[in-house]
């Protein structure tokens, strides 16, 4: 009967009318001219597990007690295929270079090779040196980003005990709320300003003075604008003092330009630049 399993014959062996039945004929691969020729040939010692090839159609086959089943060929063709299924076995091709699959169950297999989303990048938009004055105007800010982020580094001004502010849009109406806390100045808050905080300047002697702000959603024209403000200033007597603030702007329109002044002016030195982040 089929499924006896293997057995290993030795010299000498007796090869009974079972042992042929079963070991060679039902484990072995029967070739046949069609399925007609197959039937006839077969029709009265079908069992489980026989396997069959038919020449006509050059397909393998195995009877499964009920019927006979055609053993697929595989349908990957091509370097990189992956074998899928969706109603039936089914080739997927290989994506482009730098895809990923992804799960997708509008797709017939439920997989797709898709371009992963763009990680966050950040954009140099423009660099602006500081001169000896009192306001520094920088316009025409691309409104192609999502975000931005201002640096200025290595700024001084031009008296000490000096403070930093800004403008948006060149707007001097009072639109502007902020507040700030420093490690020297305790906390400080304006309200219906006419600029924001916009860092420390309080040595005109160290030029290693940073500050950064961000603006986040700066196009929008639906909501107003906040951002952050971050400071540290060393000074020549060896001391850091470090500020940090938010800001809010009440104000819907995009932002297009930043006005930047110093209560004592500014020294002829450092940077502003502005970088645009998607």
């Amino acid at each position: 009967m089929a499924g006896a399993g293997y057995k290993l014959y030795l010299t000498g062996d007796v090869l009974s009318a079972t042992d042929v039945n079963t070991y060679l004929q039902q484990q072995t691969v029967m070739v046949f001219a069609s399925a007609a020729a197959r039937t006839s040939a077969l029709s009265a010692v079908l069992a489980e597990g026989m396997v069959s090839y038919l020449q006509d159609t050059n397909a393998t086959q195995v009877y499964n007690g009920t019927a006979w089943v055609t053993l697929a060929a595989s349908p990957l063709t091509t370097k990189g295929d992956l074998y899928t299924y969706s109603t039936a076995d089914a080739r997927l091709g290989v994506g482009t270079n730098n895809q990923v699959l992804t799960a997708d169950s509008a797709e017939a297999t439920g997989l797709k090779w898709a371009t992963p989303s763009a990680a966050a990048s950040i954009t140099l938009l423009s660099t602006t040196n500081i001169t000896a004055s009192t306001e520094i105007s920088v316009t025409g800010i691309s409104q192609a980003y999502t975000s931005l982020i201002i640096l200025i580094q290595n700024y001084k001004a031009g008296t000490d005990n000096s403070t930093i502010t800004v403008r948006l849009n060149a707007d001097t109406a009072s639109n502007y709320v902020w507040g700030i806390r420093g490690n020297s100045s305790g906390n400080v808050s304006g309200v219906s300003s006419v600029d924001i905080f916009g860092g420390l300047g309080l040595d005109n002697v160290n030029n290693s003075s940073t500050t950064v702000i961000e603006l986040p959603f700066y196009t929008s024209t639906a909501s107003y604008k906040t951002g952050t403000v971050n400071s540290l200033v060393a000074q020549n007597d060896g001391y850091f003092f470090t500020a940090e603030g938010g800001f809010g702007y009440k104000d819907s329109t995009a932002i297009s330009s930043f006005q930047w002044r110093a209560s004592s002016a500014w020294a002829a030195q450092g940077t502003i630049k502005i970088y645009g982040v998607n």
